[in-house]
């Protein structure tokens, strides 16, 4: 990521200019927006740690086979992969049964910067770690892993929609509208508010990161498409990615949330750059994806916290437009095998590597979004001094 040479005929871009004032108002409504209302940060979090409490100590009797996705119905639930029944019917696993047990670990992250960026709903994210007696040696293949997890959400609803009946507690698609592997909501009707329920499994559970390279195959196309035989051996990288997101993701927000902790300027930043791309439609740039390319800006000094807000702007998005796409970037080990890169790399546009090296944290970025989100590298800070959007 290189910086660029300020544009000499855009008075905003030159060194030291100071920020105008119309700017200075916009930013400062915008951070206005983004702090919630104390009452609802208490609120919420008390909510957070009664459901947290709740998924921990609850008992629940109900029991079924795995593939018998239908048995919800007398609860007045829908399994949310319902679609894929007959899928998931011709696969097998060694643990048939699914039944209740407490959660390995329930995390509420309700400081996290990233949660903050956002303001039109002041969210606090749960992050339930599925028990390990839930799935066999080799429940990553094909749908068992998505149809368990379900399963356990489904008791979850179960048991929160009992305790909690003021509130509304839904089942919800998942980043990128994703229904394979959806989460929990639950709001209210003030709108002030919801809390995100995120469900995975762990590491040592499922399988290691490797399991999902982006050249390993984990889903039969003859397990959905029994037309189709020839394609059982390809490679699924995108399914493999979804699956990763479920597993490492809280692990992601809570590293680049210690390190935007106490930069009020960087976070300031970050939500005016979310903000940014969200008015735009630019969905695919998500929250995380964002922070995570803030905090490798913050590692490689091209932005810091001493910098002011237009100053730190204008480099995040330099960098974006100067974002040489061909090799990858991310937080990867030093040692990760070329093979496992140049799997990334043919596989996708845009490659930004967790701690792991496996999940690409901007796998959900075509090229054209980025091309459009860069545009005319001379426009970037015209388009800051107008704020359209913003």
């Amino acid at each position: 990521m290189k910086r660029a040479y300020p544009d000499e005929e855009d008075d905003v871009s030159l060194p030291g200019k100071l920020m105008t004032n119309a700017f200075r108002l916009q930013c400062d409504d915008a951070e206005r927006e983004r702090q919630p209302d104390s009452n609802v940060i208490v609120k919420w979090e008390e909510l957070a740690r009664k459901v947290a409490a709740t998924l921990k100590g609850v008992k629940l009797k109900h029991h079924c086979e795995y593939k018998h996705l239908d048995s919800w119905s007398k609860r007045g639930i829908t399994h949310p992969l319902v679609e894929y029944a007959s899928a998931i019917e011709k696969t097998t696993s060694s643990v048939l049964t699914y039944e209740w047990k407490a959660p390995k670990e329930v995390t509420i992250l309700s400081e996290s910067a990233i949660d903050l960026l956002c303001s039109n709903c002041f969210t606090i994210n749960i992050f339930v770690t599925l028990p390990d007696s839930l799935f066999g040696k080799r429940d990553y293949i094909n749908l068992i892993y998505p149809a368990k997890r379900a399963h356990y959400m489904c008791s979850s609803t179960v048991a929160l929609r009992k305790a909690f009946c003021d509130f509304v507690v839904d089942i919800v698609p998942g980043f990128a509208t994703d229904k394979l592997f959806p989460n929990l909501q639950i709001t209210d009707n003030s709108g002030s508010g919801r809390i995100l329920i995120h469900f995975g499994a762990s590491e040592s559970a499922l399988a290691k990161p490797s399991r999902f390279s982006p050249n390993v195959s984990n889903l039969r196309a003859s397990t959905i498409y029994e037309n189709i035989t020839s394609k059982d051996e390809e490679a699924t990288p995108y399914y493999n990615q979804r699956i990763l997101r479920t597993v490492l993701e809280s692990t992601v927000i809570r590293r680049v949330s210690a390190e935007l902790r106490h930069k009020e300027t960087v976070t300031a930043a970050l939500a005016l750059v979310n903000r940014w791309f969200t008015c735009r439609g630019y969905h695919e740039f998500d929250p995380i994806f964002l922070a995570c390319f803030m905090v490798k800006l913050l590692e490689e000094n091209v932005v810091v916290n001493q910098q002011d807000l237009l100053t730190l702007l204008r480099n995040f998005f330099v960098a974006i437009v100067n974002w040489d796409i061909s090799s990858p970037t991310g937080f990867h080990p030093n040692d990760l095998e070329d093979d496992v890169i140049s799997a990334h790399l043919a596989s996708f546009p845009v490659v930004f590597l967790d701690h792991t090296g496996y999940w690409n944290i901007a796998s959900g970025i075509p090229k054209e979004s980025l091309v459009l989100g860069k545009g005319r590298p001379g426009s970037v800070a015209p388009g800051f001094r107008r704020l359209p959007g913003f």
